[in-house]
């Protein structure tokens, strides 16, 4: 298998440098090419991945970035979250894949709010540090459109503040509590952009606030004991 990923890598490779050195007018035949070269852009990355060779990821996407190919960067999120890759790696490819796709969007921050959410729900239950990532995202992302005067959609929002404060209370049965007040935090923050005077938002710290943790416990036991 590794022998047909270099393949595809070296194979790659040539048909990027024969299509750049080419000198091609006829418009309708150039996008044909350009179409194909971001479908092998689109393997090159699962093939870079699977080789082991993050170090070309960024390189992959910055060669991509020429065809502004919206479905092609969806493809390679889609890609990216499929692999065990290194924590770091995952972080910086994302944010990348991420911002890019709101760029071509177009700064359409309902779309990228629904993709962001899509691959959130596929995530939130596997892999903790990329579904921060794009928690972290879609929190920016509604935050520059309270700034422009426009709001990210009620249900979307709704779903993603429910989905994450769910998570924490799975952290809270574990007895992890960092982990439980770092989701909870999230949860109640993305509530804050939802336009329902604060319901949700409301709700979340109220049964947060019920929530009683093993440190909290030991505190009150140790001053009970004191006085």
């Amino acid at each position: 298998m590794h022998h047909c990923y270099a393949e595809i890598r070296h194979h790659t490779t040539e048909y990027k440098n024969i299509f750049h050195s080419s000198t091609i007018t006829d418009i309708i035949l150039h996008q044909d090419l350009a179409s194909k070269m971001t479908t092998l852009l689109v393997y090159d990355f699962e093939a870079a991945i699977s080789l082991g060779q993050f170090e070309d990821l960024q390189t992959i996407i910055g060669n991509a970035k020429l065809y502004k190919d919206i479905e092609a960067f969806k493809c390679l999120g889609d890609i990216l979250l499929q692999y065990p890759i290194p924590a770091q790696v995952l972080t910086t490819t994302l944010k990348t894949i991420i911002n890019e796709i709101h760029r071509l969007e177009q700064f359409n921050a309902a779309k990228l709010c629904r993709y962001l959410r899509i691959i959130l729900q596929t995530t939130v239950s596997v892999n903790d540090t990329a579904a921060l990532q794009i928690i972290g995202q879609i929190i920016k992302v509604a935050h520059e459109s309270r700034e422009a005067g426009t709001l990210l959609p009620r249900a979307d929002l709704e779903w993603i503040a429910a989905i994450t404060f769910n998570h924490a209370i799975d952290y809270y049965a574990l007895s992890e509590e960092t982990s439980c007040r770092v989701w909870a935090a999230k949860s109640m923050e993305l509530a804050e952009y939802l336009d329902d005077r604060g319901r949700l938002a409301k709700i979340l710290r109220d049964r947060f606030g019920q929530l009683r943790f093993e440190s909290e416990i030991c505190s009150w036991q140790v001053d009970k004991a004191a006085s």
